[in-house]
Protein backbone atom coordinates (compact mmCIF):
# COMPACT_ATOMS: atom_id res chain seq x y z
CA UNK A 1 0.00 0.00 0.00
CA UNK A 2 2.60 2.74 0.96
CA UNK A 3 4.91 1.62 -2.15
CA UNK A 4 1.67 2.61 -4.46
CA UNK A 5 0.63 5.39 -2.50
CA UNK A 6 4.36 6.95 -2.74
CA UNK A 7 4.08 6.27 -6.63
CA UNK A 8 0.62 7.77 -7.04
CA UNK A 9 1.13 10.93 -5.58
CA UNK A 10 5.07 11.54 -6.61
CA UNK A 11 3.67 11.27 -10.66
CA UNK A 12 0.67 13.17 -9.73
CA UNK A 13 2.89 16.06 -8.26
CA UNK A 14 5.73 15.67 -11.47
CA UNK A 15 2.47 15.90 -13.84
CA UNK A 16 1.24 18.93 -11.99
CA UNK A 17 4.57 20.48 -11.62
CA UNK A 18 4.88 20.53 -15.64
CA UNK A 19 1.72 22.09 -15.44
CA UNK A 20 2.30 24.23 -13.12
CA UNK A 21 5.84 25.12 -13.77
CA UNK A 22 6.64 25.07 -17.59
CA UNK A 23 10.49 24.78 -17.67
CA UNK A 24 12.31 26.78 -20.03
CA UNK A 25 15.73 27.43 -21.61
CA UNK A 26 15.99 30.73 -18.73
CA UNK A 27 14.75 28.82 -15.67
CA UNK A 28 17.46 29.30 -12.84
CA UNK A 29 18.28 26.57 -10.27
CA UNK A 30 15.61 27.52 -7.84
CA UNK A 31 12.82 26.83 -10.81
CA UNK A 32 14.16 23.68 -11.69
CA UNK A 33 13.64 22.35 -7.76
CA UNK A 34 10.49 23.95 -7.99
CA UNK A 35 9.54 21.42 -10.56
CA UNK A 36 10.57 18.51 -8.44
CA UNK A 37 9.55 19.55 -5.19
CA UNK A 38 5.93 17.89 -5.66
CA UNK A 39 7.85 14.62 -7.10
CA UNK A 40 9.99 14.39 -3.99
CA UNK A 41 7.21 14.99 -1.36
CA UNK A 42 5.71 11.89 -2.38
CA UNK A 43 7.36 9.47 -0.44
CA UNK A 44 7.04 11.34 2.60
CA UNK A 45 3.61 12.51 2.22
CA UNK A 46 2.77 8.49 1.46
CA UNK A 47 4.06 7.96 4.90
CA UNK A 48 2.18 10.36 6.65
CA UNK A 49 -0.86 8.59 5.45
CA UNK A 50 0.30 5.62 6.56
CA UNK A 51 0.75 6.64 9.77
CA UNK A 52 -2.24 8.27 10.18
CA UNK A 53 -4.48 5.73 8.61
CA UNK A 54 -2.67 2.92 10.38
CA UNK A 55 -0.74 3.53 12.70
CA UNK A 56 -1.55 7.40 14.77
CA UNK A 57 -0.24 10.28 15.08
CA UNK A 58 2.59 8.87 17.64
CA UNK A 59 4.06 6.98 15.33
CA UNK A 60 4.33 9.66 12.58
CA UNK A 61 6.00 12.51 15.62
CA UNK A 62 8.59 9.73 16.17
CA UNK A 63 9.52 9.67 12.86
CA UNK A 64 9.88 13.33 12.42
CA UNK A 65 11.86 13.57 15.33
CA UNK A 66 14.72 11.40 14.04
CA UNK A 67 14.76 14.53 11.95
CA UNK A 68 16.23 16.26 14.68
CA UNK A 69 19.97 17.05 14.37
CA UNK A 70 21.95 15.81 16.77
CA UNK A 71 24.73 17.75 18.17
CA UNK A 72 27.12 15.13 18.86
CA UNK A 73 27.26 14.02 14.90
CA UNK A 74 27.56 18.19 14.03
CA UNK A 75 31.00 16.88 12.40
CA UNK A 76 29.87 14.31 10.89
CA UNK A 77 26.71 16.16 8.93
CA UNK A 78 29.54 18.62 8.04
CA UNK A 79 32.50 16.24 6.95
CA UNK A 80 29.44 13.99 4.62
CA UNK A 81 29.21 16.96 2.33
CA UNK A 82 32.75 17.94 2.32
CA UNK A 83 34.17 14.51 1.54
CA UNK A 84 31.87 14.05 -1.10
CA UNK A 85 32.66 17.40 -2.62
CA UNK A 86 35.97 16.94 -2.43
CA UNK A 87 35.84 12.77 -3.98
CA UNK A 88 33.85 13.70 -6.34
CA UNK A 89 35.91 16.46 -8.35
CA UNK A 90 38.97 13.94 -8.39
CA UNK A 91 36.79 11.50 -10.00
CA UNK A 92 35.91 14.26 -12.29
CA UNK A 93 39.23 15.05 -12.93
CA UNK A 94 39.88 11.85 -14.11
CA UNK A 95 37.20 11.83 -17.00
CA UNK A 96 39.62 15.05 -18.62
CA UNK A 97 38.91 18.10 -16.70
CA UNK A 98 42.03 19.55 -14.91
CA UNK A 99 41.57 19.29 -11.24
CA UNK A 100 42.86 22.98 -10.64
CA UNK A 101 40.91 23.77 -13.81
CA UNK A 102 37.67 22.05 -11.89
CA UNK A 103 38.12 23.83 -8.52
CA UNK A 104 38.82 27.39 -10.52
CA UNK A 105 35.28 27.25 -12.02
CA UNK A 106 34.00 26.13 -8.34
CA UNK A 107 35.46 29.41 -7.08
CA UNK A 108 33.52 30.76 -9.80
CA UNK A 109 30.47 29.25 -9.50
CA UNK A 110 29.91 28.96 -5.93
CA UNK A 111 27.01 30.30 -5.75
CA UNK A 112 25.38 27.59 -7.48
CA UNK A 113 27.09 24.84 -5.49
CA UNK A 114 25.87 26.48 -2.39
CA UNK A 115 22.48 26.08 -4.27
CA UNK A 116 22.47 22.94 -5.23
CA UNK A 117 24.42 21.63 -1.85
CA UNK A 118 21.49 23.64 -0.07
CA UNK A 119 18.31 22.46 -1.49
CA UNK A 120 19.47 18.75 -2.14
CA UNK A 121 20.38 18.27 1.38
CA UNK A 122 17.29 20.23 2.81
CA UNK A 123 14.39 19.27 0.32
CA UNK A 124 15.16 16.39 -1.63
CA UNK A 125 17.14 14.40 0.86
CA UNK A 126 14.67 15.00 3.77
CA UNK A 127 11.48 14.58 1.87
CA UNK A 128 12.71 11.00 0.45
CA UNK A 129 14.48 9.55 3.70
CA UNK A 130 11.47 10.78 5.97
CA UNK A 131 9.12 8.35 3.53
CA UNK A 132 11.91 6.01 2.00
CA UNK A 133 14.15 4.97 4.88
CA UNK A 134 11.98 6.71 7.76
CA UNK A 135 8.61 4.70 7.30
CA UNK A 136 9.37 1.71 4.73
CA UNK A 137 12.67 0.19 5.61
CA UNK A 138 11.95 0.05 9.09
CA UNK A 139 8.89 -1.63 8.18
CA UNK A 140 10.93 -4.10 6.49
CA UNK A 141 13.47 -4.58 8.88
CA UNK A 142 10.31 -6.02 11.31
CA UNK A 143 10.35 -8.92 9.01
CA UNK A 144 13.07 -9.17 6.96
CA UNK A 145 17.06 -9.02 7.64
CA UNK A 146 18.78 -5.83 6.82
CA UNK A 147 20.27 -7.58 3.38
CA UNK A 148 16.69 -8.54 2.21
CA UNK A 149 15.35 -5.40 3.67
CA UNK A 150 18.08 -3.50 1.61
CA UNK A 151 16.99 -5.72 -1.78
CA UNK A 152 13.50 -5.07 -1.43
CA UNK A 153 13.77 -1.11 -1.02
CA UNK A 154 16.53 -0.59 -3.60
CA UNK A 155 14.36 -2.00 -6.67
CA UNK A 156 11.30 0.05 -5.50
CA UNK A 157 13.69 3.24 -4.79
CA UNK A 158 15.39 2.53 -8.26
CA UNK A 159 12.11 2.22 -10.51
CA UNK A 160 10.76 5.35 -8.33
CA UNK A 161 12.89 7.54 -10.84
CA UNK A 162 11.86 5.68 -13.67
CA UNK A 163 12.09 8.75 -16.34
CA UNK A 164 15.67 9.35 -15.04
CA UNK A 165 15.83 5.44 -16.19
CA UNK A 166 14.37 5.38 -20.25
CA UNK A 167 17.22 8.18 -21.29
CA UNK A 168 20.40 6.89 -23.24
CA UNK A 169 22.22 3.95 -21.82
CA UNK A 170 25.22 5.79 -21.01
CA UNK A 171 22.92 8.16 -18.85
CA UNK A 172 20.56 5.92 -17.48
CA UNK A 173 23.01 2.57 -16.86
CA UNK A 174 25.19 5.00 -14.24
CA UNK A 175 22.24 5.99 -12.68
CA UNK A 176 20.79 3.07 -12.01
CA UNK A 177 24.36 1.93 -10.37
CA UNK A 178 24.47 5.30 -8.35
CA UNK A 179 20.90 4.09 -7.30
CA UNK A 180 21.55 0.44 -6.10
CA UNK A 181 24.90 1.83 -4.44
CA UNK A 182 22.88 4.36 -2.52
CA UNK A 183 20.26 2.14 -1.24
CA UNK A 184 23.07 -0.32 0.51
CA UNK A 185 25.67 2.76 1.74
CA UNK A 186 22.04 4.71 3.34
CA UNK A 187 20.80 1.21 5.03
CA UNK A 188 24.12 0.80 5.99
CA UNK A 189 24.36 4.54 7.19
CA UNK A 190 20.46 4.27 8.92
CA UNK A 191 21.63 1.00 10.72
CA UNK A 192 25.20 2.38 12.08
CA UNK A 193 23.61 5.73 12.97
CA UNK A 194 20.19 4.65 14.87
CA UNK A 195 17.70 5.56 12.03
CA UNK A 196 18.74 9.22 12.41
CA UNK A 197 17.28 10.71 9.42
CA UNK A 198 18.89 13.90 9.30
CA UNK A 199 22.05 12.21 8.56
CA UNK A 200 20.50 10.24 5.72
CA UNK A 201 19.32 13.27 4.17
CA UNK A 202 22.83 14.30 4.35
CA UNK A 203 23.96 11.55 3.33
CA UNK A 204 21.62 11.82 0.29
CA UNK A 205 21.98 15.00 -0.51
CA UNK A 206 25.55 14.76 -0.87
CA UNK A 207 25.42 12.10 -3.47
CA UNK A 208 23.16 14.08 -5.35
CA UNK A 209 24.73 17.62 -5.44
CA UNK A 210 27.71 17.20 -7.60
CA UNK A 211 26.04 15.71 -10.24
CA UNK A 212 23.97 18.55 -10.28
CA UNK A 213 26.70 21.28 -9.71
CA UNK A 214 28.97 19.25 -12.49
CA UNK A 215 25.93 19.46 -14.71
CA UNK A 216 25.55 23.10 -14.34
CA UNK A 217 29.57 23.33 -14.81
CA UNK A 218 28.77 21.60 -18.32
CA UNK A 219 26.06 23.89 -19.41
CA UNK A 220 28.60 26.81 -18.90
CA UNK A 221 31.28 25.24 -21.34
CA UNK A 222 33.62 24.92 -18.28
CA UNK A 223 33.27 20.99 -18.91
CA UNK A 224 32.66 19.39 -21.80
CA UNK A 225 29.52 16.74 -23.10
CA UNK A 226 31.74 13.84 -23.63
CA UNK A 227 33.65 14.47 -20.18
CA UNK A 228 30.52 15.18 -18.26
CA UNK A 229 29.00 11.36 -19.87
CA UNK A 230 32.89 9.79 -19.09
CA UNK A 231 32.66 11.67 -15.71
CA UNK A 232 29.12 10.16 -14.74
CA UNK A 233 30.23 6.18 -15.58
CA UNK A 234 33.37 7.08 -12.95
CA UNK A 235 31.05 8.45 -10.52
CA UNK A 236 28.53 5.23 -10.75
CA UNK A 237 32.02 3.27 -10.62
CA UNK A 238 33.05 4.84 -7.68
CA UNK A 239 30.14 4.31 -5.68
CA UNK A 240 29.57 0.88 -6.81
CA UNK A 241 33.12 0.11 -4.89
CA UNK A 242 32.02 2.25 -1.94
CA UNK A 243 28.76 0.00 -1.57
CA UNK A 244 31.15 -2.87 -1.97
CA UNK A 245 33.64 -1.41 0.68
CA UNK A 246 30.68 -0.92 3.23
CA UNK A 247 28.85 -4.31 2.82
CA UNK A 248 32.73 -6.35 3.45
CA UNK A 249 33.22 -3.92 6.64
CA UNK A 250 30.62 -4.78 8.43
CA UNK A 251 29.50 -8.10 7.39
CA UNK A 252 27.09 -9.45 10.59
CA UNK A 253 25.39 -6.13 10.30
CA UNK A 254 23.07 -7.25 6.84
CA UNK A 255 22.20 -10.47 9.14
CA UNK A 256 20.46 -8.77 11.69
CA UNK A 257 16.55 -8.21 12.55
CA UNK A 258 14.52 -6.06 14.45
Amino acid sequence: MYILLAYVLAYAGLFTSWMLIPMEESATTLDSYCSIFFTVAGPTLAAIIMCLRYEGAEKLRAILRRLKPLTSQVFTYLLIPLLSLLCSMLVFSLAGPDLTSLMMATGREWQYLLGHLLLQLFMVGILEETGWRGWMLPHLFKKYNLAKATMILAPVWCLWHLPKLLGPLAVSGPFLIISLAASVILSFLWFQYQRNLFLLAIAHGSVNFPIFFLEHLSEQAYVSSEELLRSWQYYAAGFALLAIGVVLSKPKIWYAKS
